[in-house]
């Protein structure tokens, strides 16, 4: 697969040192984008890339890239998916719109341009999740009555601006709080019913630093959410069944 790579942040670069691990099983970088030249530039320089563009635009244009990784803020995927989608698939970095409505109009586009479309939540592929997967289908937990998981970190300086700009998708329910969301969907395959917010703070950004809700699911799941952008809080679920209860902590890698 011939890829090309919207951005050059910290999440770009793990892409690219893991590709680079993968360069006998055909994987390979062709190009890479960024809004300055410069930075793309040294991006090139530093994992070997052929071509490199001061635009995202650009490097959809691309005809070489036949899948492209967007991990920039949230409002760089609209600018550059009708043009990207002429050529090649894509995979979006969470979440990859801040609506609805927004990620609605994406999916069309992907459907229209019969192209493969997927939002890259790593957790999907760890191995905890994997076994977990194997646990409910094999009926160990028995009938889910109430699940809580948890996920905090603390961002400091210009990363901490940018996980609170409303303008890029920001906030703590926007940044981290779908991997609970995702986790949910994934234990109980089912859209809750009822939302309750029990707790939410606002910052001086204007965005949720906190929050804590309750979710209820048919047949009388219950789950609570908690997530943060001004605490560590260990990455922990714990899922009580009418067979048995079941605690695991999602992940030990840091947060980008």
């Amino acid at each position: 697969m011939k890829w090309g790579i919207l951005a050059t942040g910290t999440i770009a670069k793990k892409f690219a040192s893991t590709v680079e691990q993968m360069g006998a099983e055909g994987e390979q970088i062709v190009a890479v984008g960024s809004r300055h030249m410069e930075s793309a530039q040294a991006f090139a320089q530093q994992y070997g890339i052929p071509r490199c563009y001061d635009s995202y635009e650009a490097l959809a244009a691309d005809p070489e890239v036949e899948a492209s990784i967007s991990p920039p803020p949230t409002p760089c995927i609209t600018k550059t998916a009708s043009s990207a989608w002429s050529r090649a698939s894509m995979f979006c970095a969470k979440s990859p719109l801040p609506s609805a409505e927004q990620a609605q109009e994406l999916y069309r586009l992907a459907e229209e341009k019969h192209r493969f479309l997927m939002e890259a939540f790593w957790y999907l592929a760890a191995a905890a999740v994997r076994r977990l997967r194997e646990i409910l289908a094999a009926g160990t937990i028995g009938e889910l009555k109430q699940i809580t998981c948890q996920y905090g970190f603390v961002a400091s300086g210009a990363r901490k601006d940018r996980k609170f700009d409303s303008g890029l998708g920001g906030g703590a329910l926007l940044d981290i709080g779908i991997y609970n969301l995702g986790f949910l969907r994934i234990l109980t395959g089912q859209d809750p019913e009822k939302v309750e917010t029990k707790e939410v703070h606002i910052n001086e950004y204007g965005t949720d630093d906190y929050s804590r809700f309750v979710l209820t699911y048919p047949g009388g799941c219950k789950a609570e959410s908690v997530q943060t952008i001004g605490q560590e809080l260990e990455r922990n679920a714990r899922i009580l069944g009418t067979k048995a209860v079941f605690s695991c902590r999602i992940s030990s890698t840091p947060r980008p």
